[in-house]
């Protein structure tokens, strides 16, 4: 993470669809980034291979899943 982007390596995938037939691997990998928008002590940013929508304020982080059958929201707090 840097003043302006959050990079991840996603470094390989595993996908079952199933079907019973074998899942499909790619270990290629690759590296996407996204800007992050900052106000103040807040950080928001979306995960680059998709979802979540990310907000970390001090020790707290809050992880959105939005557009789903319910809004997915996932709290996460350091404890120190």
């Amino acid at each position: 993470m840097s003043d302006t982007e959050y990079s991840e390596t996603l470094l390989f995938t595993a996908f079952d669809d199933g079907s019973g037939k074998a899942p499909t691997y790619n270990l290629t990998g690759s590296t996407e980034s996204v800007p992050v928008t900052r106000e103040g002590s807040r950080i928001a940013y979306k995960l680059p291979f998709g979802e979540p929508s990310v907000v970390v304020e001090g020790d707290k982080l809050t992880a959105t899943v939005e557009g789903q059958f319910v809004d997915y929201v996932d709290y996460w707090e350091r404890v120190r």
